[in-house]
């Protein structure tokens, strides 16, 4: 908590001001079965394409698949790194994510938890600008519901993401490492975050 409290300072010398926190839910395999359920329903889904019994075993296998996917954090790990980039593309307009140090990014920090049923994990993300384009939150939500979701396949299309202005930094970050333990860093390690000897992003 030391740290992130020192990073917000360093925020405020760089001229960083927090804007928005986001949540995003990770893709479910029962969201698939929602999806193959609603064809089905509205669009006669099993008559006019015959769904057949090896469609059914490959489904139950990949959702077998997320459902350990979903379980591992070195997995969430590289579904938010992923994340990240789009995420830059959109809110930054970077096009070269090897040269970062053409563009104005904020440090970008990510919360990884599990929530009140301790079962699957889902991500919370504070945002802080300078954005190139001063958006709406109504743009922001935007964005991030029909631009950022639609390019990265492991976030829900069933739960909206949620954003919300940020209105208490520092009461925020003290909610968003509630689940941290010896067993368990909400942090993202793969954070983009501010160096204190170069004052620059990393």
């Amino acid at each position: 908590m030391e740290w992130l409290e020192e990073q917000l300072d360093l925020c405020d010398q760089l001229l960083f001001v927090p804007l928005y926190w986001i949540t995003y839910h990770f893709h479910q395999p029962e969201d698939s079965i929602k999806q193959q359920l609603l064809k089905q329903n509205e669009y006669g889904y099993k008559d006019r394409y015959g769904l057949k019994d090896q469609e059914l075993w490959n489904s139950i296998e990949r959702g077998n698949w997320i459902d350990k996917r979903r379980e591992d954090i070195f997995y969430g790990y590289k579904d938010i790194r992923k994340l990240c980039n789009v995420e830059m593309k959109f809110l930054y307009n970077v096009k070269r994510l090897d040269r970062l140090d053409k563009y104005v990014v904020p440090p970008m920090f990510y919360f990884i938890e599990k929530g009140r049923n301790q079962s699957r994990f889902h991500v919370h993300h504070p945002i802080f600008s300078p954005l190139p384009v001063q958006h709406t939150e109504e743009q922001v939500r935007d964005i991030f519901n029909n631009k950022v979701r639609d390019k990265v396949r492991s976030i829900s299309r069933w739960k909206k993401i949620h954003v919300e202005k940020m209105t208490d930094p520092k009461g925020l970050m003290d909610y968003l490492v509630k689940e941290t333990n010896i067993n368990h860093l909400s942090l993202d390690p793969y954070s983009k975050v501010i160096d204190k000897e170069t004052m620059k992003i990393i």
